[in-house]
């Protein structure tokens, strides 16, 4: 996909699919990503498929091909989302 068409198409995700993509670039599971924003694996299988779909793409190969795109693009950072990590004393059940 050109880069002006990626661009477009990720300017159509919310600011919670945002933060859900830049975890998955930066290697979390979706088990890991419902532990730091208090949700449902399910849910963000969900979001997942919703964020791929709007970006033209499918599956594991196209969400590490959207990671390489955001990348490329200097859209998202690896540097980390700002959340705690698991098992830290700020994340308490």
């Amino acid at each position: 996909m050109e880069p002006a068409a990626f661009r477009e198409r990720y300017a159509t995700l919310t600011a919670r699919q945002r933060e859900i993509l830049t975890l998955r670039c930066q290697g979390l599971t979706n088990k890991e990503m419902a532990w730091r924003l208090f949700v449902q694996e399910r849910t963000i299988t969900n979001h997942m498929t919703h964020i791929l779909t709007r970006l033209g793409r499918r599956g594991r190969r196209g969400s590490a091909a959207v990671c390489a795109q955001l990348r490329s693009h200097c859209l998202v950072s690896l540097a980390g989302a700002g959340l705690p990590a698991p098992g830290t004393a700020s994340h308490a059940p």
